[in-house]
């Protein structure tokens, strides 16, 4: 009874407006979203998987694709109508072991996807100024750190949408 109180109030306090400046709001986010879209380790192994297989990992695309649909337009409406993320949600109301079982394996993928990044991008400064893979690394988590801590959303926002930038450039060049 209490969670459903809580919910309604939130319910009540969340009133999205939609004008001009308010949609302009959500296209920073978007951009950061679109950063899991067009990484050059995705298209260099949707690349080499296309070379090695041809099309007969086409399906894996198509239901991947469906998945992904599903799931974000699942959570978005989670999201507006509850004003709940997903593991809030989880949270309160799934059973503990089975929500800390599910946040555990978002958690997991989340670290996966990062480390992965976080390689490509050593890689990418060993490609462009020969520093070996390790030292890449490690210059490359200190500065994920630091704008990890550095406490700005807006800063973040910044270098993520320059840094997509850069990344659509070069696709076109």
């Amino acid at each position: 009874m209490k969670q459903l109180t809580f919910i309604k109030t939130l319910m009540q306090k969340h009133r999205p407006i939609y004008g001009a400046l308010e949609i302009m709001k959500y296209i920073g986010p978007g951009f950061l979203v679109t950063v899991g879209f067009i990484d050059p380790g995705n298209w260099a192994s949707n690349f080499a998987a296309g070379a090695s297989y041809g099309y007969t990992l086409l399906w894996m695309i198509t239901l991947s694709t469906i998945m992904l649909i599903v799931l974000q337009h699942n959570a978005a409406h989670l999201g507006i109508s509850t004003g709940l993320c997903l593991s809030e949600a989880a949270t309160l109301y799934m059973k503990p072991w089975v929500s800390r079982s599910l946040l555990l394996s978002a958690v997991s993928a989340s670290v996966s996807t990062a480390l992965a990044e976080i390689l490509g991008a050593a890689i990418g400064l060993n490609l462009l100024f020969h520093i070996p893979i390790r030292f890449g690394t490690f210059i490359v988590l200190v500065f994920v750190i630091w704008m990890l801590f550095a406490n700005t959303y807006r800063k973040l926002e910044r270098w993520i949408i320059a840094f997509v930038s850069i990344i659509g450039l070069s696709f076109l060049f």
